[in-house]
């Protein structure tokens, strides 16, 4: 973290995110101190990384769970066994 004390207003803006924000531009270097938004920009990649993996899971456990119901009502039809009730002992 950079202290800012002692330093003038001017210098003291460039350490800030919004300030940092509000001057960003396409030309290359059009900051001095871009420290902060490197930081937000990791911070999000993170958590659109950590929600598209938990949606993943998500989507992936629905599926495992359509193909059972579809297997036991198979089975069910086909040679009149109808599946276990799904309790705490017999979760598997």
């Amino acid at each position: 973290m950079t202290h800012v004390k002692g330093r003038s207003l001017d210098s003291q803006l460039k350490y800030q995110l919004i300030y940092q924000l509000s001057r960003i531009t396409r030309d290359r270097n059009a900051l001095a101190q871009d420290d902060r938004i490197d930081s937000l920009q990791m911070a999000v990649a993170y958590m659109v990384d950590h929600l598209n993996k938990d949606q993943d899971k998500a989507v992936d456990e629905r599926l495992q769970d359509m193909r059972n119901e579809s297997i036991d009502k198979f089975m069910e039809s086909a040679i009149g066994i109808k599946p276990r009730e799904k309790t705490w002992i017999n979760l598997v």
